[in-house]
């Protein structure tokens, strides 16, 4: 069995994938992952936050608009949301809701 490169697994930057147009409907609800408290506690309902990642292959982490770090994110969209990244598009984190130390957000390139 002969095959071009590539193994089992899954690349950052594949061709196809992670276009402006894929990238304009990605939606992502999901909680932030370790939150720091310490930061936590300056974060309100409303508020809009930078997603951005340490390298281009993660992880992708969420900041306050003055760059503490919230905590990071982990979702099945991981891939699609670091190359949509690594290919210039901008990402925001709007807070849906914070509770007991778990903080809910909405990730969109809006």
């Amino acid at each position: 069995m002969s095959g071009g490169g590539g193994g089992s697994i899954p690349t950052i930057n594949r061709p196809g994938g992670g276009g402006a147009e894929d990238c304009g409907s990605l939606r992502i609800i999901t909680s932030v992952a370790s939150p720091d408290s310490d930061v936590l506690v300056d974060v309100s309902e409303g508020d809009i936050l930078n997603v951005r990642t340490l390298s281009n292959e993660g992880p992708v982490i969420i900041e306050t608009p003055d760059g503490r770090v919230v905590g990071s994110v982990l979702s099945r969209e991981m891939i699609r949301l670091i190359s949509c990244i690594n290919n210039g598009i901008e990402f925001n984190a709007v807070v849906n809701s914070i509770s007991d130390g778990r903080c809910v957000i909405e990730i969109s390139s809006e």
